[in-house]
């Protein structure tokens, strides 16, 4: 594994220091737990391959007074220097210099802060089909449509107690949310699925004190409360839980921790029984992938990415899950690798894959190989086809299915600049012509957020973030600014 310069490290500590433009004081409850955390990520570009190091680093911080709430995930380095370091350590950063770490009987810290350089956004008028609602207070939302009509919103970046309950109703009716449950576990980067008896599945995540998360919970929208059901046999995050006809569920990948460590298994839920059984694994492990119901009953596994010690590395591969022999089989391959796409099942059965990036180092963190474009998979012929390509380059955005067959394409984080950037463009595909209309923005920019067709084809748009400046979020809001304080916005077509 190869060892990370002087020069290297210098640059990781500067920019995690653009990142961080003021301190976050550690007696205050919510730093301590973003400190504590602070690799975690819902957009991880890089892992660390040296987490040691990173460690060490976090250690020396708060062993300074420092007080950065979450120290900027990448490449640890060795620092032996760091285990005999005092209180009175003083680190000094300079926008030019490797950072040096020296002993001083000053215990104030001198940080010389680079200025921030994301560049925003131009301004450019809200489309006419986009119109407020309600305002959540959730982060980084997955939501499932229940059967009374309502949405249930499950936080995927919920630090319990610290942030609240972790769960909202929408009642398009009303134009309102309010706070339901709360959850009996903090998680983030978990699953929600609605059920054929009405009742909506929680699975996997992470737990900020404990990791991953093997308890499941559901929740029943009569009581407006979550409760215990069966545990899956691998705790997962960054999975996927696929609805089957039959009214199961279809739990596929993921990863054992927030470092990576890919699974390759599966595991069948039957709310009958409130439990979960193993079912065939996948050829190969991947997380953030998707997994798409075809119209056949079968589910198709797209894309996703795996650790290794260049980031996250995506890849082209697809597999076809059967139900009926509970198998994995290969089917055709994409043009690209792809994870942090979409994947959208049209009225005709075919499935439009679209946005995403091949992953890697330096390259999802700075954005310069989000992808713009998409292709099609016909179920048939078990092959992908190009289509036309979106306007503007995403990942992390979301791709909903109206109810006149075209696609709704909503936000995400865009390239090819290194801020980072969430978009708030939208873009309509149609799949009569194959192609990619613009249609205009929202009124704020939007990553890691929320879509849901509603009963009455109107599109519910929830939460994310504004900007992903580097791989982390906190707490708090540095280093990425929640769009939960802005209203939620519905898409009229």
């Amino acid at each position: 594994m190869p060892e990370m310069s002087d020069e290297q490290l210098g640059r990781e500590l500067r920019e995690g220091l653009d990142d961080r433009a003021r301190s976050v004081e550690i007696g205050d409850p919510v730093a301590r737990v973003a400190l504590a955390r602070s690799r975690a990520t819902r957009r991880r570009a890089v892992r660390p391959t040296r987490a040691i190091g990173v460690a060490a680093a976090v250690v020396v911080a708060v062993a300074s007074g420092l007080g950065f709430g979450v120290w900027r995930s990448g490449q640890g380095a060795d620092l032996p220097a760091a285990a005999s370091m005092s209180a009175s350590a003083t680190a000094t950063v300079s926008p030019t210099e490797t950072p040096s770490i020296v002993s001083s009987p000053t215990p104030t810290p001198t940080i010389a802060l680079p200025t921030p350089s994301a560049t925003p956004l131009p301004a450019q008028p809200v489309s006419p089909h986009i119109r407020p609602t309600g305002s959540s207070t959730l982060v980084a939302p997955v939501s499932t449509l229940l059967a009374d009509g309502r949405v249930l919103f499950v936080d995927s970046w919920n630090l319990v107690p610290v942030m609240g309950p972790g769960a909202e109703l929408y009642d398009s009716k009303l134009g309102k949310f309010v706070t339901t449950g709360p959850l009996l576990a903090g998680r983030r980067q978990e699953t929600v699925t609605g059920l054929k008896d009405g009742r909506a599945l929680v699975v996997g995540g992470e737990d900020i004190d404990t990791g991953n998360i093997a308890d499941t919970e559901a929740y029943d929208p009569r009581t407006g409360a979550f409760t215990v059901t069966g545990a899956m046999s691998t705790p997962r995050l960054e999975h996927t839980a696929t609805l089957l006809s039959d009214g199961r569920v279809l739990i596929v990948g993921g990863a054992r921790t927030w470092m990576g460590d890919g699974l390759a298994s599966a595991e069948i839920y039957d709310p009958r029984t409130g439990k979960f059984t193993p079912t065939g694994s996948m050829s190969a492990p991947r997380y953030d992938h998707t997994a798409t119901l075809l119209q056949d009953g079968r589910v198709l596994v797209v894309g996703g990415a795996s650790a290794s010690t260049n980031g996250d590395v995506g890849t082209a591969s697809a597999e076809i899950y059967d139900p009926r022999t509970g198998e994995f089989t290969p089917t055709g391959s994409m043009s690209v690798a792809r994870y942090f796409h979409t994947a959208t099942l049209l009225a005709d059965g075919r499935v439009l894959v679209a946005g995403g990036t091949p992953g890697g180092m330096a390259t999802d963190q700075t954005g310069g190989t989000i992808s713009s474009t998409a292709e099609v998979y016909d179920p048939k012929s078990g092959t992908f086809a190009p289509t036309g390509s979106m306007t503007v380059s995403r990942a992390e955005h979301t791709a909903t299915l109206m109810r006149d067959g075209r696609v709704l394409v909503v936000g995400g984080v865009s390239g090819p600049d290194g801020a980072r950037n969430a978009t708030a463009s939208i873009e309509i595909y149609d799949p009569k012509t194959g192609g990619f209309t613009a249609a205009g923005v929202m009124a704020s920019p939007r990553l890691g957020h929320a879509a849901t067709l509603l009963p009455d084809g109107l599109v519910l748009i929830v939460g994310g973030v504004h900007y992903g400046g580097h791989d982390y979020i906190e707490p708090d809001g540095s280093g990425g600014v929640w769009s939960a304080s802005d209203p939620a916005e519905l898409y009229q077509p």
